[in-house]
């Protein structure tokens, strides 16, 4: 159990309207807690497919996570085609470090930069506090180019200050397909 703890979890609204396709869930390193990779294929009302890949990274130091994550896509990829795919979760990488650069290098848009707001402050905390503080987000939410964001924000309320010492974060995103 305590090694799932690590994984982002990738959770849907019963009444969303959306069929879950397949889901996965790796580590990429022996060490369990290095990176933890879940994702889901899902489809819409419609009969159109995409993805979402969860991620934890637990240190920049010991290599370039972002390539493990968009290897994973790759492979979900060759069984499902060249789906938009959503990108999230704690990524220990903050904008211009090489994992974000290797991300938004390879077509994902940040979703705080494409809503056309500004995202204050970190989503780290101390647990039970609902101050973020002024850190540059580690915690991010990506999405295949071509989609739109028209929102996103910071869920801080008196729920989620306990349930880890990050808050969640949130995007609406309309996936072009």
């Amino acid at each position: 159990l305590q090694q799932h703890l690590c994984a982002t979890p990738i959770a849907v609204r019963k009444d969303s309207g959306l069929e879950i396709i397949a889901s996965g869930f790796r580590y990429t390193s022996e060490k369990w807690w290095i990176h933890s990779i879940s994702w889901m294929v899902f489809k819409d009302r419609s009969g159109k497919l995409f993805g979402v890949c969860g991620n934890h990274y637990g240190s920049q130091d010991v290599g370039n996570f972002a390539l493990d994550t968009l290897a994973c896509i790759d492979d979900v990829k060759k069984t499902y085609g060249n789906i938009p795919f959503v990108i999230t979760g704690d990524l220990y990488f903050w904008s211009g470090d090489k994992g974000y650069k290797t991300i938004t290098s390879a077509g994902y848009q940040d979703t705080f930069n494409s809503s056309g707001r500004i995202f204050g402050g970190g989503s780290y905390h101390q647990v039970g506090d609902i101050v973020t503080g002024t850190s540059t987000p580690i915690d991010h939410i990506f999405c295949s180019s071509g989609s739109t964001v028209p929102k996103h924000h910071l869920i801080s309320d008196n729920i989620s200050k306990w349930c880890s010492d990050h808050f969640p974060i949130y995007a609406d995103i309309r996936i072009e397909n």
